[in-house]
């Protein structure tokens, strides 16, 4: 794709390895029609995955359909484990290995994630205003509920 002139050509690595809130707020990113890339909010996100977990989207049968493992090998672009469900990865992101997590979601560009965990009845999403190269408040706040939802049951 050529870009045009006078306009500086958009490295797609650039998202992912310096995203920032001009980048993630600007018009053409948001009007583009770019299949990785999507824009909802936690709420959204959120209820999304809990009418996946009630029953609304799907029936229980596809629920387990949709989060049953189907891939077990290693990511080919960043090296790590990749247990995958159809289309959405495997396990609760930096869940210990003891914990088996078996929640189905997506991390997403500057921190966000979301995912569901249907033996907990969890449905979480958070959303990055400021987008950061990690995962580090995803990480935290995903800790903090296990944390508390250990303590509970």
């Amino acid at each position: 794709m050529a870009s045009r002139p006078g306009r500086r050509r958009c490295d797609p690595r650039a998202v992912e390895s310096r995203p920032s809130a001009d980048l993630g707020n600007n018009a053409e990113i948001l009007c583009a029609d770019i299949p990785s890339v999507g824009t909802a909010t936690a709420h959204g996100l959120a209820a999304m995955y809990n009418a996946v977990l009630q029953g609304t989207l799907m029936d229980s049968a596809r629920l387990a359909e949709l989060s049953a493992l189907a891939f077990e090998g290693v990511d080919r672009v960043f090296g790590n484990p990749a247990p995958m469900a159809l289309g959405f990865p495997i396990g609760r992101i930096g869940a210990p290995a003891e914990e088996n997590s078996v929640a189905f979601g997506w991390p997403g560009g500057g921190g966000s994630y979301a995912y569901a965990d249907a033996p907990r009845g969890v449905a979480f999403a958070l959303t990055k205003t400021r987008p950061v190269p990690n995962f580090d408040t995803a990480l935290s706040v995903t800790t903090i509920l296990a944390d508390h939802l250990a303590r509970t049951r």
